[in-house]
């Protein structure tokens, strides 16, 4: 659909549905009609230029959280990571204390047998 508003005090012609054409027979008229015709381009483009630029600008901010979210969520994946590691390293070496400490005491000389203070207890 397009409308085309002259600047001129000629008739409107109806072209098509919805289509208004003035036919313009005065030369100033003519240039007059390019003159606004070429405004609403320039204008049109500097519409799609500012969108485009908005839009620009909206996608690069997205990407820019969506990056720094992406890197906390892996900074804490790391973390937690590195601390579930050290726990069982911590429980690993916990239940080696233990098997050495049971190991020592297999190994050691019997006991010498309970004094007569321990005996009368019994």
């Amino acid at each position: 659909m397009l409308i085309i508003i002259s600047a001129c005090k000629h008739t409107y012609t109806y072209i098509h549905i919805r289509t208004y054409v003035c036919i313009p027979t005065d030369p100033t008229c003519m240039q007059a009609n390019e003159q606004m015709l070429l405004q609403r381009l320039a204008a049109s483009k500097t519409k799609e230029a500012k969108v485009q630029s908005t839009l620009k600008d909206n996608v690069q901010s997205q990407s820019e959280r969506t990056e720094s979210l992406l890197s906390r969520r892996m900074e804490s994946t790391q973390e937690n990571r590195e601390a579930h590691l050290k726990a069982l390293r911590d429980r690993l070496q916990a239940k080696k204390e233990h098997s050495e400490k049971v190991r020592q005491t297999k190994m050691s000389p019997l006991r010498p047998p309970p004094g007569p203070a321990l005996a009368a207890a019994l």
